[in-house]
């Protein structure tokens, strides 16, 4: 009952929101600050489960690896009457003491990297323990149990297996069905390493690229002071005409809103060649006569507003180039136009005529495309939010000190309040840059990982080979030939998983770019540098171990029993 009557003209309708959905959950108009995005949260979550798979893997390979020297444990304690479910039991309890110290460490770590790493990363201070709940506890355990079970399983029941006499009479465990096993688990971990460096060089270069994209406007020592109340809004020009006396101001402006802020509004336009039942919506930004030179937008045809012509104030537009575009006008100086927009006082008609055009810059984020925009002068309090000041070269602590002083004068109830424009830009982009710095961040982790478990497999296959190396060398080996033989298997898993992880990569990539309108691409330089990286990480894994190899002693290895 107490809307004013445009609004219930409007027919505007209303819904309930909890505040705890609005920072993941939320895209609207004039949130409080920028928002993060589920999306993110739910990626880094995958990422992390992958480590941690990859981490199960390893213990999987190392674990039916080192089957052998188990194996007439396993034989004597079958003689000894352990029946099979004893003993998958007993192997599934060491896996479950592994991971629980392994928890035990890792919140230990996490508590340190969070002190030392995350806290300048989101900007706020955490604590693990903050999170400690009987919810989360009860997850804690869950998830303790499930990488026991996925850890340990296939250990427990392959090392269960062993028949006694044969272990006892020293027979082989040795099994195709778990040396191919172990290979695809190699190789499957160098495809999640592969798919996270792709995707860490795509989200770098697209942070990068965000940052870096020119905007088509000046951003550059520029304030966005806000006039948030109807005195600020009605005596704008006092304090322009302060600011404007002062050496440190170049240029002021008011404006309905800022590039990159909420508040381009669309409103009904008639264009010239169009039927009144036929007006189309288009974006707006409204301000004084200076609007133009405070953001130092190029004007590429046409003129810009002036006061010499009063007449501007109430008939004058300027399009960007996409609003011509989408009218098919070639040459749209001189043409009608006819816009209705929406005030404290309900609807206004406004008709005049399109006086220049500007190109094209981004006023919305890069998610976007460069929609049609209008620019007309309108100074009514009711849209007038922003006093855009150009400052001029030199001390910024110095500039800001006269501009909250002349606010203060001006206006002495009210905060001063206000954002420097490239600072505004940098935060509409902070969940990128963040993504993009964890991203980096588990990729590394990821990598170290999959390194790990080639380095300790790498270990456990060259000393079950060390009477074949000393056999060939005896025979005329040479190094060289030796360690092409030793790692030519490891290369091939992993030129394998560069071939199952391209097209995944590509995919991947391609439907998290497609959510931005301006976009860096994917280029073969990405699966270039992951290529070269895996075969180089992995060489380095093995050499290690392959070089001892192949230099030991052929009469000290051929006497080992």
């Amino acid at each position: 009952k107490s809307q004013p009557p445009y609004i219930k003209e409007n027919e505007r309708s209303y819904f309930i929101q909890p505040v705890t959905d609005i920072h993941l959950h939320s895209n609207l108009a004039n949130e409080w600050q920028s928002n993060s995005n589920i999306v993110y949260v739910n990626v880094l979550i995958v990422v992390a489960a992958f480590i941690l798979f990859l981490a199960c893997i390893n213990y999987i390979n190392l674990a039916t690896a080192r089957g052998s020297e188990r194996a007439r444990e396993v034989g004597v304690r079958k003689v000894m009457g352990a029946v099979r479910n004893q003993l998958v039991g007993q192997f599934l309890g060491e896996s479950f003491v592994t991971t629980m110290i392994a928890l035990i460490v890792s919140v230990a770590m996490a508590e340190g990297a969070m002190r030392l790493y995350l806290d300048d990363l989101v900007g706020k201070q955490l604590s693990v323990f903050e999170i400690f709940s009987t919810t989360h506890l009860v997850w804690a355990m869950g998830g303790l149990m499930l990488l026991t079970l996925i850890s340990g399983m296939y250990p427990a029941f392959f090392l269960s297996h062993f028949r006694p006499v044969s272990m006892l009479k020293g027979g082989s465990t040795k099994s195709g069905a778990g040396l191919t096993l172990r290979r695809s688990l190699v190789a499957f971990q160098f495809v999640i390493s592969s798919l996270l460096i792709v995707g860490m060089i795509i989200i770098q270069r697209q942070a990068e690229f965000m940052r870096e994209k020119k905007l088509g406007f000046d951003n550059e020592q520029v304030v966005n002071i806000r006039l948030f109340d109807r005195h600020a809004g009605r005596n704008f020009r006092t304090l322009k005409d302060q600011l404007l006396r002062e050496s440190v101001v170049k240029e002021v402006a008011v404006t309905s809103t800022f590039p990159m802020k909420e508040g381009f509004h669309a409103w009904p336009v008639t264009p010239e060649g169009h039927a009144a039942e036929d007006r189309m919506t288009m974006k707006s930004m409204s301000g004084d006569e200076d609007v133009l030179n405070a953001l130092n937008l190029q004007l590429i045809s046409g003129r810009n507003f002036t006061r010499d012509n009063p007449a501007d104030s109430a008939q004058a537009f300027i399009l960007n180039e996409a609003a011509v575009k989408s009218l098919g006008w070639t040459d749209p100086v001189g043409k009608d136009f006819e816009l209705t927009y929406f005030a404290d006082r309900g609807a206004n008609w406004r008709k005049g005529k399109v006086i220049g055009v500007v190109k094209d810059f981004h006023f919305e984020s890069l998610y976007n495309t460069i929609d049609p925009l209008v620019i007309f002068i309108n100074t009514q309090h009711y849209y007038c939010d922003y006093l855009v000041v150009k400052l001029a070269p030199g001390n910024i602590n110095e500039s800001m000190r006269v501009l909250e002083n002349n606010w203060n004068k001006f206006n002495p109830n009210k905060p001063f309040e206000y954002s420097f424009a490239d600072e505004d830009l940098g935060n509409l982009y902070a969940e990128e840059t963040r993504l993009s710095s964890m991203f980096s961040s588990f990729t590394m982790l990821s990598i170290m990982v999959s390194c790990l478990g080639l380095f300790g497999l790498s270990a456990y296959t060259m000393s079950q080979r060390l009477k074949e190396i000393g056999i060939r060398k005896v025979l005329g080996a040479s190094v060289g030939d030796l360690f092409t033989l030793l790692s030519r298997e490891y290369l091939v898993l992993i030129m394998l998983a560069q071939v199952i992880a391209a097209p995944l990569a590509w995919w991947f990539a391609s439907q998290w770019l497609s959510g931005f309108a301006y976009q860096v691409g994917i280029s073969m330089t990405a699966f270039l540098i992951t290529w070269a990286a895996a075969i180089g990480f992995g060489i380095l894994s093995i050499s290690i171990h392959v070089f001892r190899a192949v230099r030991a002693n052929p009469a000290a290895t051929l006497r080992i029993e």
